[in-house]
This record gives C-alpha cells, sequence and structure tokens, in this order.
C-alpha cells in the first residue's frame, strides 16, 4: 500500500535521484517502496541565494503527500532563490526507525558533499517536513553526527547536521499528545519506551541543536497542536530552551536562539503572552525587548512568507 500511494507523485517533478548506488541500507526488496529518492529542484544560475532546503512531505510515516507537501513546497522556494530537494522516505510499516533517519541523514550529506556542483553553501543547508515529516525533520536536527572519518563512501564523510529546521504542523511529541498513527509506523505495536523518549524530539534539544522555525494551527484536527506547541519545548534544559510564542492560531517555537546566515534578515517573532513555564519566569523578571517587530503567520494564507521570509 505504502509503494502505491508514494507513486501518486506528480508527473511533471524533476527526476528524482536514487540516496545510495545501489540497494540502500536495510532494504526488503527492489520495488519502488524500497528505493529512497531526492528529487532536485534547482535554481537556475545567478538567481539563487545559496541555500538549500530538503523538503520531507508527510503522511504518517505511511505514505508521502508528494504534492502539496513536496512538489508545491519545492517550487515555491524556488520562487525566492532557495535551491530545494523533495525526500522520498521509507515508510511503515514495512521500515521502521532508523531507517528513515538514516533516508534523511543520507540526504543532507549528499547535498553537502555535491554542494559546489549544486551552486549551494555547505553551511546553509536545512531540512522542512510537514506532519509526520515534520518529526522526520525534528529527528534530523536533534540525531546528528559529524559524519565517518574513515568511511569508503566519500559522501558518509560528511556531517549530516542541518544548518537550520523549518517544521510545519510537526510531530514532535511522541509523549502524551503524540499522533499514535506515526508512532505505530514508525516504532511498531510495542516499542520500547526508551525509544520512544529517545524519538521524543522535544526532550532532545541541546544548544547544538540548529535554529528552528516551527508552526502549527490549533485548528488542526489530525495531529494535536499540543504536540508541536511553545509549552512542549518547556522540558529543554535552561540554556538550550527556546524563546515561545503564540497566537490564537499559531504556535511558534525556537529551539535556538542563535541567528545566523540561513535565516531571514531581521527575522522577528509575534508575541502575544505565551503561557509556558519558561516565557511566565521571564516575563516576571524583565520584559520582552521592545526592538523585536511583530511577525505573524495567518492562519489560511501563506501570503506573508512569500513576502517575509528571505533566505540570505
Amino acid at each position: 500500500m505504502a509503494g502505491a500511494l508514494v507513486a501518486q507523485a506528480p508527473s511533471n517533478m524533476p527526476k528524482a535521484d536514487p540516496l545510495w548506488p545501489g540497494a540502500a541500507p536495510g532494504a526488503q526488496g527492489t520495488q519502488e517502496e524500497d528505493q529512497p529518492t531526492l528529487a532536485p529542484y534547482i535554481v537556475p544560475q545567478g538567481q539563487g541565494t545559496g541555500t538549500a532546503v530538503i523538503v520531507c512531505p508527510g503522511g504518517g510515516y505511511a505514505h508521502l503527500s508528494m504534492d502539496k507537501e513536496g512538489d508545491q513546497v519545492a517550487r515555491w522556494l524556488n520562487s525566492i532563490g532557495v535551491t530545494a530537494f523533495v525526500l522520498k522516505y521509507r515508510l511503515g510499516p514495512k521500515y521502521h526507525h532508523p531507517v528513515e533517519l538514516g533516508d534523511a541523514q543520507r540526504a543532507i550529506r549528499t547535498v553537502r558533499y555535491k554542494a559546489a556542483e549544486l551552486r549551494v553553501l555547505p553551511d546553509r543547508i536545512g531540512i522542512m517536513g510537514f506532519s509526520a515529516g515534520g518529526h522526520l525533520a525534528s529527528t534530523a536536527g536533534t540525531h546528528f553526527d559529524a559524519g565517518n572519518a574513515s568511511a569508503a563512501d566519500p559522501i558518509d564523510r560528511v556531517s549530516s547536521r542541518p544548518d537550520f529546521l523549518v517544521l510545519c504542523y510537526p510531530v514532535v511529541t511522541f509523549g502524551q499528545f503524540a499522533h499514535r498513527g506515526s508512532v505505530q509506523m514508525l516504532l511498531g505495536d510495542n516499542p520500547d519506551p526508551k525509544l520512544v523518549e529517545n524519538l521524543s524530539n522535544e526532550l532532545q534539544v541541546t544548544p547544538r541543536t540548529p535554529p528552528t522555525f516551527l508552526f502549527h494551527t490549533t485548528s488542526d484536527s489530525t495531529v494535536p497542536v499540543e504536540t508541536a506547541s511553545s509549552s512542549t519545548w518547556r522540558c529543554a534544559k535552561p540554556e538550550s530552551r527556546p524563546r515561545c510564542t503564540s497566537t490564537s492560531a499559531v504556535r511558534m517555537a525556537w529551539a535556538s536562539l542563535r541567528r545566523t546566515r540561513c535565516f531571514p534578515r531581521g527575522w522577528r517573532a509575534w508575541r502575544t503572552g505565551c503561557a509556558c513555564a519558561a516565557c511566565s519566569t521571564r516575563r516576571r523578571n524583565r520584559a520582552h525587548s521592545s526592538r523585536r517587530a511583530r511577525y505573524r503567520l495567518d492562519d489560511v494564507s501563506v501570503g506573508p512568507v512569500d513576502r517575509d521570509f528571505d533566505f540570505i
């Protein structure tokens, strides 16, 4: 079933390249669902910003929304000068963790290794995910390595750490508010509690976690907004705790506060009084800086993003 649903990708998508030259590690066959791929959307020479984004479509780890959360997103990224790559990763129930993470890490390593050829900068490679694809992206942002210097494959010698994350109505936690379908497809019927905790990514935030933009809507009837809400991140260590922000429709959080060249110039956050412990304490101790300009995502339109989400 997974393979049939994956195959519903738009006919005008660029030709996808396999992530490995032969059979992928752990492959259980030679069908389409056994072959993870990366479809490149390359910005024409002279029009790019140097930033690249790997896009992970959602689908509950059971299928992939390759059109709305893959092809359409990649073409929008191209319109603002960002080179994009749509990742087709392997799915449950045939495949379980760590196969999906391995596919995402391989995609990051591949783009970084081929950065010069693809006309992108190796320190401006991010990963973007939707729904369960957001869980995969957040897993890649909290479970990474510097590469294996002694690996025979030169791609495996490259770091798998993304330079930034964009998490769109993501499944982040596998705890109380988890999307149970995603948990089951990724981990099986009776997963080890320690593995469940390890993949509850709000618990894995550290000072090394890449800068993150996260949004979710309260009207989401599939993935509870609590799975990615600002208050979810309060479990992070104080030194890596994000600044939280909320509106009636959108919750956003930062997994790291440092700014990088990958992020929009003068990126700011709209703030209406988050109730999480971190922000409550901060309000008691000091006022938020008045220098922050306001930025808001519309609940039903991504129009403001076209104007303001400027990768530099």
